[in-house]
């Protein structure tokens, strides 16, 4: 779905009896894409926090003596701008890590087993004490010989509800026409209703 079907409903719907910025009933201007585009963008994430509309994976390595692995790209391998001594995170130079996580829903080994998470009555289970940090369990970063087969792995997979990537009407080449959103039909009457009620 394009942005300016988007526009083309609030348009001739939600905002069909309200001037934008001293433009026309309805009518979403160029001058006024920002003002619109920030709410889009605020009723993407709502609908993206409430829906698994989008999967994300990040690879880790697991770092000898370490529990404690924000999931953010200061880890990244590939962020030449960060000036972490150790990056744990394995993004690629093409697909590099976003900071897009809304919420972590699992973690797989290297063989695709899922590790318990936030189990407090196992005591493999891997806890996230926050929404993008994981803390691991001693016996796991120790690879102890006491450790189910499925558990000995030096590489982790954390799995993630995405956010949807926010709009930015300030680029010069914004054009409503061409800019693609990952929007599924089914939720559009939510956005709009969302972009209405700010």
């Amino acid at each position: 779905m394009k942005l300016i079907e988007v526009f083309n409903q609030l348009t001739t719907g939600e905002l069909s009896q309200l001037c934008i910025g001293g433009a026309a009933e309805g009518e979403i201007t160029e001058a006024n894409y920002g003002k619109v585009v920030g709410h889009i963008n605020l009723g993407l994430t709502a609908l993206y926090k409430r829906f698994y509309l989008k999967e994300g994976r990040i690879s880790m390595d697991m770092v000898a003596g370490r529990h404690i692995y924000p999931i953010h790209s200061t880890y990244a391998i590939n962020n030449t701008k960060s000036k972490e001594p150790v990056r744990y995170l394995k993004d690629s130079p093409t697909e590099k890590f976003q900071d897009d996580i809304l919420k972590i829903e699992s973690v797989l080994t290297d063989v695709g087993y899922e590790i318990p998470l936030n189990d407090v009555l196992d005591p493999l289970s891997i806890v996230t004490t926050g929404p993008t940090i994981l803390r691991l369990p001693s016996p796991l970063v120790a690879q102890a010989n006491s450790l189910p087969d499925q558990l000995k792995t030096s590489d982790l997979t954390v799995v993630y509800r995405a956010a949807h990537p926010k709009l930015n009407p300030d680029l010069g080449s914004f054009n409503p026409e061409t800019v693609e959103l990952e929007l599924p039909e089914s939720h559009l009457e939510a956005l709009l209703l969302f972009v209405a009620s700010r």
